[in-house]
């Protein structure tokens, strides 16, 4: 469905809120409350309506969901399908059967916040999450790690890598969380030196090594098909859809979320900026692809963000794309300025880059980024 400039293909369908951890920095509010079984059939129904052709189960937890395997088996079997987990519960031998022989189910995508930092961060010790990732594969889908990097977990960044790469995991994303309803935790404070040192590290060894595990480090680096920007004979197309990849709003660009507690929004780190609320509506999203109707003008909002001037006139702007506008709101208020996050990682990426060929993509005659810190808590401190 195109909406403005917005191609919308994708369900993130937030199943419910419950959730068996409690980590510190999420924005999941923990409430006891799901998407009811009637209300995700109405939206399944109009799938080939809308022009939605995958489906991700989040959360909270969705393997929490009272009628999860209700809603697997109403999912069309030409939808691709996604699982964002914390992965405690595949270790359940009745939610593992819930997920055996789902034949588009493409990837299961589990939370691992460090080894022994795990523990501190999200109340589960790593092995916990090991034995997981050990599940998944079992059952034969691919495996995402996804890890928050905190000022705790930085130092173990490398050695978690070889266990993922040990266990045959396809990719790991890490990514910085962000200050959420005015929380800036203690392990949030990060010098940008040490984040890029442990970037650098991951990176280093997986080219070193030829590690089979992709690294996804969003807005800035990914490991995933580099052969397409290397060498003589550069695909041109290929290299835009490489950074295109790469830019944090791949994995919500061509989505719309649908909250536990039946709010629309466009993105789900931006999800007080709601669209609509479908509760006891059975036209489902015909309000919001509508373009006549005010919700679908909500939806048009983002699809008419513009990169700011500062950010076309700088050096990073091929690689970075101006970063994540849910960045910049979050840690500055404001979703239409540079994102304070990409901006202090481009200042530190040389290194990094040389290791995989991006300093060829330079505009050396263009500015340097916008905002150079030395921490996180520098940018939160400039809002405040």
């Amino acid at each position: 469905m195109k909406i403005g400039s917005l191609i919308i293909n994708k369900y993130f369908l937030h199943l419910t809120e419950k959730c068996n951890l409690k980590c510190p920095h999420c924005f999941n509010q923990a409430m006891p409350v799901e998407l009811d079984l009637k209300t995700i059939s109405n939206l399944l129904s109009r799938m080939d309506k809308y022009g939605i052709s995958e489906i991700c189960l989040s959360g909270g937890e969705p393997l929490l969901h009272s009628s999860f395997e209700d809603v697997i088996r109403i999912i069309p079997s030409n939808v691709k399908i996604s699982i964002f987990t914390n992965g405690v519960l595949l270790n359940d031998k009745h939610i593992y059967a819930k997920l055996e022989n789902i034949n588009n189910l493409q990837y299961i995508q589990v939370s691992l916040d460090g080894l022994e930092t795990n523990t501190q961060i999200r109340g589960v010790g790593y092995d916990t999450i090991l034995q997981a990732i050990k599940k998944i594969k079992q059952l034969g889908y691919r495996c995402i790690v996804s890890t928050s990097c905190t000022k705790n977990n930085l130092k173990e960044l490398g050695d978690l890598y070889k266990e993922l790469v040990k266990l045959n995991v396809e990719m790991w994303r890490l990514s910085i969380p962000f200050p959420f309803a005015g929380k800036m935790l203690d392990y949030m404070d990060m010098s940008f030196d040490a984040i890029m040192y442990g970037f650098s590290e991951v990176i280093e060894m997986k080219m070193r090594n030829q590690y089979k595990t992709n690294v996804f480090i969003s807005n800035i680096v990914s490991t995933e098909h580099l052969n397409s920007i290397r060498g003589g004979n550069i695909n041109l197309m290929k290299l835009s859809q490489h950074f295109s990849d790469i830019h944090p709003c791949v994995n919500c660009a061509k989505s719309i979320n649908i909250k536990a507690n039946y709010n629309v929004a466009k993105c789900d780190i931006m999800s007080d900026f709601i669209l609509y609320n479908i509760q006891n509506d059975t036209n489902g999203l015909d309000n919001i692809f509508d373009e006549k109707a005010e919700a679908s003008k909500k939806l048009l909002y983002f699809s008419n963000i513009k990169l700011n001037k500062i950010c076309l006139d700088c050096k990073y702007l091929i690689v970075c794309h101006g970063g994540c506008p849910g960045n910049s709101y979050r840690w500055l208020g404001d979703m239409t300025i540079p994102d304070p996050i990409s901006c202090n990682l481009m200042y530190r990426s040389k290194e990094l880059f040389s290791l995989l060929g991006y300093n060829s993509f330079i505009l050396n005659d263009r500015n340097n980024p916008y905002y150079n810190d030395r921490t996180t808590t520098d940018i939160y401190q400039r809002k405040l």
